[in-house]
């Protein structure tokens, strides 16, 4: 479809050229430059230095002194009004004259399709210039996502968690919600709804069925109001919304300046009763998914962990890679995806953090009135339990994935079942353990010996599938050598096992890990992304108390002891993904 795709860039471009922009689509633009310009004033004081540098970057790039967002701030205020739809015409039409375009059309190559020659693309552009075109027709839009406001539901329980200076409430509806302030972040504040449930539910027949059905969030959409509707709502508010799913659970983030807030949750509210799957963000859905697909096959990264999730799951079906079969499928039976929706976001538990520069009451305000007023759901979905068990596997055991690509490269990753996410001491151990093991395997494999370029060796306790749990050990190598550094990296950890820490090595992890947690402990993210899911995955507030101390406290015999449980055979797997033995030699096409 590129001849078409290619064809309808050059027809909107063409128009917008002939005829310019619509008011409202001049109005919009302006909003939304002016929104962002203010709340990136309004969190300047406390940015990150990576963001300073990004936009220092960026205007010495552009040939401009640095300015600050509050500078940028009043000089979009004093231009933006004086800025006329003729105006943005006349600059559009000299950058986009037909004279000074170039055009690319970039294809994968896979069996079936043609690369288009340089004719075939010169045809298409001749005639989509010689086709007449017509203005953009505007239309009257809905201005609002609700005509008025619910009233604010209760609050069943509240606690409070001095400490931490963490604020606890159940709402009456069984809305289950976490809230600290923090100004860490001037003038920001995050919102993450955690819905459990979702891809964990799916049996085997209906794999892919919640990434379909959340499209109506990452696309926002409901029965009355179209995406296009919403993006317009939503353009000049200092907030955004965005979803995602994982592997129990789907969540919305609203995020933004305090003050609009109640602006993304009222569009979490809209889309938690009434949100609706479009199918055009279907179809693009399919087209893209296919296309990573097809990717997807020659990329030895991907083809290692997909490996990987087989052999630790047991073969689960719900960690398994969508098939091409199974996408068409899905895309064709939107109105399953809905049905599958709709049941989530009406009964799956719910859990809520609310975390930033937002005084309490105006939080808690927000929580009663746009999630209080849902309906009553239960706390907790016992039902869930079940679903959490993998048939796993019982080592030794090695997996080898042929990957079909023209890059010369492995890709091993070498894994051990370890503490999962309810064990607290048991993770702690190996996530220092896995600290120490880092340095030891960098040294060993990479600095002394040069068979790869870099490493990553990290213990990951697995929330959703705890059987899954494990410290892994990975890199990538030439593909001569590959059978070398395993060997190398495994005698590493198996050693490290035998022996133990020495007191050097846990002095330097101390130090590291006070100054990595302390930084941790003062940033918001780190408390949305903790309480979040705080109790849905079973933890408390009592373990997140002191948690610099008690990595501190921990000793090198536990440490020692915790490593010996862990690196044993039966515990020990390893996939290798590699490029499958050339045959003639390969080249890329092209037709420039």
């Amino acid at each position: 479809q590129w001849a078409e795709a290619l064809g309808g860039l050059i027809a909107d471009i063409q128009s917008a050229r002939a005829y310019g922009f619509a008011t409202e689509e001049l109005a919009i633009a302006k909003r939304a430059a002016l929104a962002a310009a203010e709340h990136a004033a309004q969190t300047e004081a406390t940015q990150d230095a990576q963001a300073l540098l990004g936009a220092m970057n960026r205007a010495r790039s552009a040939g401009e002194l640095p300015r600050a967002a509050a500078q940028n701030m009043v000089l979009l205020q004093q231009l933006l009004p004086t800025v006329t739809r003729a105006d943005v015409t006349t600059v559009l039409a000299h950058n986009f004259a037909p004279e000074q375009r170039a055009y690319i059309v970039s294809l994968p190559e896979k069996p079936g399709l043609d690369i288009p020659s340089r004719e075939a693309v010169r045809a298409v552009v001749t005639a989509a210039l010689a086709t007449p075109v017509t203005a953009w027709q505007s239309q009257e839009r809905p201005t609002t996502l609700l005509a008025h406001d619910p009233t604010p539901g209760s609050i069943a329980t509240r606690t409070h968690f001095a400490p931490l200076a963490i604020t606890q409430v159940t709402l009456g509806n069984n809305v289950r919600v976490h809230y600290r302030f923090m100004d860490f972040k001037k003038d920001d504040a995050t919102v993450t709804l955690t819905l459990a449930g979702g891809t964990i539910r799916e049996p085997a027949e209906q794999q892919g069925i919640t990434e379909v059905a959340t499209l109506a969030l990452t696309t926002p959409a409901t029965s009355t109001l179209s995406s296009t509707d919403i993006r317009d709502i939503m353009t000049g508010k200092k907030v955004r919304l965005e979803a995602r799913t994982t592997e129990d659970a789907v969540v919305l983030q609203v995020s933004g300046a305090p003050e609009a807030l109640a602006d993304g949750l009222r569009l979490a509210y809209v889309l938690l009763q009434d949100a609706k799957i479009e199918p055009a963000s279907v179809a693009l859905w399919k087209e893209q998914k296919l296309q990573e697909l097809a990717a997807s096959r020659s990329r030895i990264d991907f083809r290692a962990r997909e490996t990987l999730h087989a052999l630790t799951s047991g073969d689960d079906p719900r960690r398994r890679t969508l098939t091409p079969e199974q996408v068409q499928a899905r895309a064709s039976d939107i109105a399953g995806a809905q049905a599958w929706l709709d049941a989530l976001l009406r009964t799956a538990p719910l859990e809520v953090a609310i975390v930033g520069d937002i005084p309490e009451p105006q939080a808690l305000d927000i929580a009663t009135t746009f999630l209080g007023t849902l309906p009553a759901r239960p706390r907790e979905d016992p039902t869930l339990v079940p679903l959490r068990q993998v048939a796993g596997f019982t080592g030794p055991q090695e997996r080898r994935a042929d990957v079909e690509t023209i890059t010369p490269r492995a890709h091993p990753i070498l894994f051990w079942r370890s503490a999962d996410w309810q064990d607290v001491q048991g993770r702690r151990l190996m996530f220092v353990a896995s600290r120490i093991l880092e340095r030891r395997v960098r040294q060993e494999v990479r600095e002394e010996r040069g068979l790869t370029y870099s490493t990553a060796t990290y213990a990951r306790p697995d929330k959703a599938y705890p059987a899954t749990s494990a410290l892994y050990v990975e890199f990538t190598a030439d593909p001569d050598k590959v059978n070398e550094a395993v060997a190398l990296a495994k005698a590493v950890v198996e050693r490290f096992a035998a022996e133990g820490p020495t007191d050097e090595e846990m002095d330097t992890v101390r130090k590291q890990l006070q100054n990595q947690l302390e930084t941790l402990y003062k940033e918001p993210r780190f408390w949305v992304d903790v309480l979040s899911d705080l109790e849905y995955h079973g933890s408390t507030l009592a373990d997140l108390d002191g948690l610099v101390e008690k990595f501190l406290a921990l000793s090198k015999a536990d440490i020692a002891a915790e490593v010996r449980k862990t690196i044993v055979p039966e515990r020990f797997a390893m996939v290798i993904a590699r490029r499958k033995a050339p045959g003639a030699t390969d080249e890329r096409r092209s037709t420039n």
